[in-house]
């Protein structure tokens, strides 16, 4: 008897308000410039935009949970042992922020899993639409944010935007606070370009960690001080639902407690809406150890600081005490921003 598995993992993620409508759903195949990758460590897909959500791999888990470490997978196999392989699912939402659920039926040879969570992120107050003021890539889009006239007249804007870090104009992170005071929507845009999710993540949290430093030394202090003379903070809005089913994964097997299975579909659904409401090589080792030298930390002059997502950047929402996001999208391109 042939076993199948079907995996079923929608995520629904408003980054503002949860009382309005997502958008119509719509297949992936609609969109030209857009695809989902399946996990951090997948590569980025060139020139389009990049959907990831801890969902497919919350959904393996349970596999795994059932498993009972008895589970093989053929390594001519190479998504569902990426799959297999990633942690960064581990700790990205507590037990009661998402649903899982696991039907095995032993006699019809039929294992379904269905994982879904939905995360309502509206922001402590309502930030600012500033029309199409902002052009990502030459392409005017609709976009909100704050700049330093509306700080002062709204100190309570203070309180949802902080620049988690900044090295200039082309290179910085901002967080913008939810009233869940558990989750962050970190917005972050590089001057450099990355493989994949991962090594993104990766990078930022490095750059954290220096900017902590300089904050620690007093010096630079105006760099994440918003709403200086000239500050500036736009942002592009999205809005989209999304539904593809992962062709790729189709027909991969593993063993499972002695026993084979396939897997006959792996679907997901992503609805996601940002606005001014909220939202490893064989080798020979030897370890060295280098004492780390302290931060020298040059002073800069002020400046106003243009934070202007007008290039690709990340978006990512996670909980304040996990190192990976639940849900992130590397942009790439205005398909899925609000014209």
């Amino acid at each position: 008897m042939k076993r199948l598995i079907t995996l079923v993992f929608p995520l629904l993620l408003a980054g503002c308000a949860g009382e309005r409508q997502f958008p119509e759903v719509k297949k992936l195949s609609a969109y030209k410039q857009t695809d989902f990758v399946m996990t951090p460590q997948s590569p980025l897909p060139n020139g389009k935009n990049a959907v990831y959500s801890a969902t497919l791999l919350l959904a393996w888990d349970q596999v795994r949970a059932i498993s009972e470490n008895q589970l093989t997978i053929d390594k001519d196999q190479p998504e569902l042992t990426l799959i297999n392989n990633s942690q960064s699912y581990k700790n990205t939402l507590e037990k009661d922020e998402y649903t899982a659920t696991t039907d095995l039926n032993i006699q019809q040879g039929r294992l379904n899993i269905f994982t879904e969570f939905s995360k309502s992120l509206p922001f402590v107050i309502k930030l600012k639409d500033h029309g199409k003021e902002l052009k990502f890539k030459g392409e005017a889009v609709s976009t909100f944010g704050a700049n330093e006239a509306e700080c002062r007249q709204d100190i309570h804007l203070h309180d949802v935007i902080r620049i988690w870090y900044y090295n200039n104009d082309n290179d910085f992170a901002v967080i913008l606070r939810p009233k869940d005071t558990d989750h962050l929507v970190v917005l972050y845009m590089p001057d450099e370009k990355s493989d994949n999710l991962q090594e993104i993540f990766d990078a930022l949290n490095e750059k954290m960690e220096k900017a902590q430093e300089e904050k620690a030394s007093g010096i630079n202090s105006w760099k994440y001080d918003f709403g200086m003379e000239g500050d500036e903070l736009l942002i592009p809005k999205f809005s989209f639902n999304i539904e593809t089913d992962y062709k790729q994964l189709e027909g991969d097997g593993f063993v499972l407690q002695q026993q084979p299975y396939f897997i006959e579909r792996a679907t997901q659904r992503t609805a996601f809406i940002l606005d001014e409401q909220g939202a490893e090589v064989e080798s020979e080792a030897e370890t060295v150890t280098v004492e780390e030298m302290p931060l020298a930390v040059i002073e800069e002059k002020p400046h106003p600081k243009k934070i202007h997502f007008n290039k690709p950047f990340l978006v990512m929402l996670k909980r304040v005490d996990s190192p990976n996001p639940y849900f992130a999208m590397w942009v790439e391109n205005t398909e899925l921003m609000k014209k």
